[in-house]
């Protein structure tokens, strides 16, 4: 539901700024049925008139305006004492005596909203006696919140860009950060897993640090215009873009403190434009020491030309650590998960690691294409929601999904290629045709509605400003066998709204998956009904004991992240007989190729401690142990 107020302080009469405000505040809520509330604003000490809140209920009324009005603000005086006290308890605040003229005399930074607080008082020693006023310590708040998301009804999602002061870490470690950055450029084959620094890289890092300072010095010499264009490139890519970006401690930079917040990957791709210029440089650098040699060399060019092969040193020792070749693990990823979901399931993700390679293998490789991939930030669109619904609506006769390989037009049908395994209620026909055989409670069987029956005006709608909703209790929204649970002052998306609709319109009709790496089962309030299937949580249409291939798991450290059920059958298949690991995953890999992806390997290891739980909770020794070196060896190589 919208919610909207207007708050005006009873200090002096209403103007036209103040009856524009009200407008657009009034007839916002009014179109989207929601409220529009007024809140007197009489805190402010002896200028409040409290005579003049009746004048401003009168010029509303003048307005045509109606409202529901809600408690003054000097009736929650002791809330708001309440919560600064909590805030003071936890050292978010701080207590300042600086007056107005005493940070004036400061000369301090202007922000747009004026004068910014220098943080005089932070961190001081303040008399009791004097009055004081109470401030929000920035770096400590932001240090509890983590990244600040916001929805704009115009601008749609935002964020906060950290400011350039405080520093999000010491200026020291940033350009530590950026140096290691640097390092990783020319040599990262050579100790590639050690991140910080190692000894066996640093000679090479030095010489093209020097090829390229060399190389800078020739360019500016025989071409200044260019030479200072690509010099003030360079200083604005990498030194100033340290100081405008404005990181948190480096990933794999150690911090003083472990509770340090940290960067949430490494961030070397922003300073590409900036080694692409040193590179050019240490390349002039190398064509400038030829040309050396060569003079030295009674003008021998092709006796200098050794010289040249300092350029392959990049290539020859990154190679190791860049390839890709035989790399099949994102795509492995993908066909696992894709497999893991039951014939026409929803299948709802949370970001780009989990998202674009089941893409890539279901539009490319034609394989899975009857699952429904929902990608829970885009369903806040009304596109993406209008694109699921085409692609979960049932086929009209004689019309075929297959027919195009890129225009949706209906629900895809499920058609397991050569040697994939085969969904089936019989082992026989599995068996018949030389296919690994995952066994469904019951033939198969399409969907028979779309997952969305929604008008496009419904989903223009819900998808717009008016789809944000606050909760003002804990809610219970029934979705068939299905109750899932919201706890109060909880604001629901848009996102949520859809993905509750097709779980209700679905739950019985089509199986609904949560990939494991998501978080979209827990906002949705449905994680006691997740049931594990492999990579995926199956959504169990009614409380997952009825199932008796559910079992609960006992050990209440691992729930956490196997969840609570596991079906071990379809769970044992999946990973011992259907999941691809090619060249030697995990066993053979001294690392991960990617460090933003390095929650992939922990996904399987999920699995493994799900499935080594389920044999200690059945007395099997054997299994056990199978199932924790599986675990061990994904767990090594996560980490």
């Amino acid at each position: 539901m919208t919610v909207t107020r207007f708050a005006p302080s009873p200090n002096g009469p209403l103007h036209l700024g103040h009856a524009f405000s009200a407008i657009v505040a009034h007839d916002l809520a009014r179109e989207a049925r929601g409220r529009f509330l007024l809140r007197i604003e009489d805190i402010d000490g002896p200028r409040s008139r409290p005579e003049l809140t009746d004048e401003f209920r009168r010029d509303l009324e003048w307005l045509g305006l109606e409202w529901e009005e809600v408690p003054a603000q000097s009736t929650r005086l002791t809330t708001y004492d309440a919560a600064a006290r909590n805030l003071l308890d936890r050292g978010l605040l701080y207590p300042c005596t600086c007056t107005r003229a005493d940070i004036e005399a400061l000369k301090p930074r202007l922000g747009s909203q004026g004068a910014i607080y220098p943080g005089t008082c932070k961190g001081s020693v303040v008399d009791p006696g004097k009055p004081a006023a109470l401030r929000l310590d920035i770096d400590r708040a932001m240090s509890e919140s983590g990244q600040l998301l916001w929805e704009d009804a115009l601008a749609g999602r935002q964020y906060l860009k950290p400011p350039l002061i405080p520093r999000a870490a010491p200026l020291w470690s940033q350009f530590a950060n950026f140096l290691q950055y640097f390092d990783w450029q020319w040599a990262r084959g050579m100790g590639g897993s050690q991140t910080v620094f190692p000894l066996v890289r640093l000679p090479f890092t030095f010489l093209f640090a020097c090829l390229g300072l060399y190389g800078a010095v020739q360019h500016l010499r025989r071409d200044s215009a260019t030479g200072l264009y690509f010099l003030t490139l360079f200083a604005t890519l990498s030194i100033g873009l340290v100081f405008y970006l404005n990181f948190s401690y480096g990933f794999s930079l150690a911090a003083p403190n472990p509770e340090d917040v940290h960067e949430v990957r490494e961030r070397d791709y922003f300073f590409i434009v900036g080694f692409s210029v040193w590179g050019l440089w240490a390349g002039i650098g190398i064509a400038g020491l030829w040309q050396e040699a060569a003079a030295h060399l009674k003008g021998s060019w092709s006796r200098a030309a050794p010289v040249l092969a300092l350029a392959l040193i990049p290539l020859l020792s990154n190679w190791p650590w860049a390839t890709r070749r035989a790399d099949y693990s994102a795509r492995d990823w993908a066909y696992n998960l894709l497999m893991s979901v039951e014939p026409y399931g929803v299948l709802f993700t949370n970001g780009d690691n989990d998202t674009f390679p089941l893409w890539y293998l279901q539009e490319t490789e034609g394989i899975r294409r009857d699952v429904t991939v929902v990608v829970t930030s885009y369903l806040n669109l009304d596109w993406y929601v209008k694109q699921i619904r085409d692609l979960t609506t049932p086929c009209p006769s004689g019309v075929k999904a297959s027919d195009s390989r890129t225009t949706i037009v209906c629900q895809r049908p499920y058609d397991p290629q050569e040697g994939e395994p085969l969904y089936t209620a019989d082992p026989g026909e599995a068996d018949s045709q030389g296919r690994i055989a995952i066994l469904i409670g019951s033939p198969l069987t399409t969907p028979t509605r779309t997952a969305l029956p929604l008008e496009d005006e419904i989903i223009g709608q819900v998808a717009g400003p008016a789809g944000y909703v606050s909760l003002d209790e804990d809610r219970e929204f029934p979705l068939g066998p299905v109750v899932a649970r919201i706890a109060g002052g909880t604001v629901i998306s848009p996102w949520q709204q859809f993905a509750l609709l097709l779980i209700q319109n679905s739950v019985e009709d089509r199986p609904i998956y949560f990939a494991s790496s998501g978080s979209a089962a827990r906002e949705l309030g449905v994680v006691p009904y997740l049931v594990r299937h492999g990579l995926a949580f199956r959504l169990s249409p009614g409380p997952p004991d009825l199932n008796p291939r559910n079992i609960l798991l006992e050990d209440p450290q691992i729930i956490p992240v196997t969840g609570a059920w596991l079906d071990v059958e379809r769970t044992r298949t999946l990973a011992e007989e259907v999941f691809l690991h090619r060249t030697g995953i995990p066993d053979e890999w001294n690392h991960w190729p990617d460090r933003s992806t390095i929650g992939i390997p922990t996904y399987y290891t999920w699995v493994f401690a799900a499935l080594a739980q389920s044999a200690i909770q059945s007395g099997d020794d054997e299994q056990r142990r199978a199932y924790e070196d599986r675990l061990i060896a994904w767990q090594i190589l996560g980490s």
